[in-house]
């Protein structure tokens, strides 16, 4: 899509097509083969980016799928195929990642998993953007948090415990629709 307005800076620079290199993304459902192990899959990612295979194993570690052996991604659970999306998206060691409802799906477990999975980025070196409308998960991860409604930024700030996300999101709906 080309854009209507506005700018996009990444790195401190304008973003370029080349700054794709250094960002990772899920998008929903992970991209996979599910006839293929985790180990297999993370291989495929490799030779198509050209990185070398001990990435894998690095990668394997980090999203806590290094036990899964010769087990077929068809066969994991959601949270297993979302942190298999997530490593999918880590494999090239991005300062970017960036992660769309990683959370639709799984089951309290899985959710949790993920969510301290996610925690552990920032001190990796990785800067998150999480999309979600569940803004309860939200609060339990991000340190800021930004609410677009109808294109437009209505929101941009740090978060603190003691903030209502939920009452403030539907200030900014109203204010933006003109409902005040």
């Amino acid at each position: 899509m080309k854009p209507t307005s506005g700018e996009i800076l990444f790195e401190n620079h304008l973003w370029a097509r080349k700054d794709l290199n250094d960002i990772g993304a899920l998008i929903e459902n992970p991209a996979i083969y599910p006839n293929l192990t985790a180990m297999e899959n993370l291989n495929v990612a490799c030779t198509l980016r050209g990185l070398p295979k001990p990435r894998v194993e690095e990668v394997l570690n980090i999203i806590g799928l290094e036990k899964s052996g010769k087990k077929k991604v068809k066969n994991f659970s959601m949270g297993m195929k979302q942190r298999l999306g997530i490593g999918m998206a880590l494999i090239h060691n991005p300062k970017l990642l960036i992660l769309d409802e990683p959370t639709n799906g799984l089951d309290p477990i899985g959710i949790e998993e993920l969510r301290e999975l996610i925690k552990t980025f920032p001190q990796k070196g990785i800067t998150v953007i999480l999309s979600s409308h569940i803004l309860s998960e939200v609060a339990q991860v991000a340190d800021e948090i930004g609410i677009i409604s109808n294109g437009i930024i209505g929101y941009n700030g740090k978060i603190n415990q003691d903030d209502n996300l939920e009452k403030l999101f539907m200030e900014i709906i109203k204010r933006n629709r003109g409902e005040n």
